[in-house]
């Protein structure tokens, strides 16, 4: 595989995985995901054509002088404040099917269980969903909308409008 083709194929990743993590189920299978991975057996090749075993909920960070592993017990990461706020309200918006203003989105959010931290729980929804431009946008008076819906209803005007010059 070509170093451009896979750094392209890299990036479409990157970019659906980002697409994708506002999903609740898709979140869900991603941990689920990442405990399978932490406690499946694996080798690892630490060079020279030497694999070595490597105990589920470790990483290997290096090789002693000797030719002993040296691991770590990884700690998973947990999801920033953010992201939990962005997810749920993404999450709500697809459950609604239609635009909310913040204050809705807000109490959406306090009702899935997540804290929203700060003075004005409001200002702090507004602000991390205006953060996700690729995905949701903010029109005045209207409020929050998922970006794919716009992309959706052109697509079928468009299709409208090619089947009626066609006909």
């Amino acid at each position: 595989m070509s170093d451009a083709y896979l750094k392209a194929t890299q990036r479409e990743m990157e970019r659906l995985e980002e697409l994708l993590s506002h999903d609740p189920n898709f979140v869900k299978w991603k941990a689920l995901q990442g405990v399978v991975e932490a406690f499946t057996p694996r080798t690892v090749d630490i060079g020279f054509g030497k694999f070595v075993p490597v105990s589920p909920g470790t990483a290997v960070i290096g090789v002693g002088s000797t030719g002993t592993t040296i691991a770590a017990a990884l700690s998973p990461k947990p999801e920033s404040n953010a992201r939990q706020i962005q997810n749920a309200g993404v999450a709500y918006l697809r459950q609604k099917g239609s635009r909310a203003m913040s204050r809705e989105l807000t109490e959406a959010i306090e009702r899935a269980g997540v804290e929203i931290r700060g003075g004005d729980k409001v200002a702090v929804v507004a602000a991390h969903m205006s953060a996700l431009k690729d995905l949701v946008d903010n029109v005045r008076g209207e409020g929050y909308g998922l970006k794919e819906w716009a992309t959706s209803f052109f697509e079928g005007a468009l299709n409208t409008y090619k089947e009626s010059v066609l006909s």
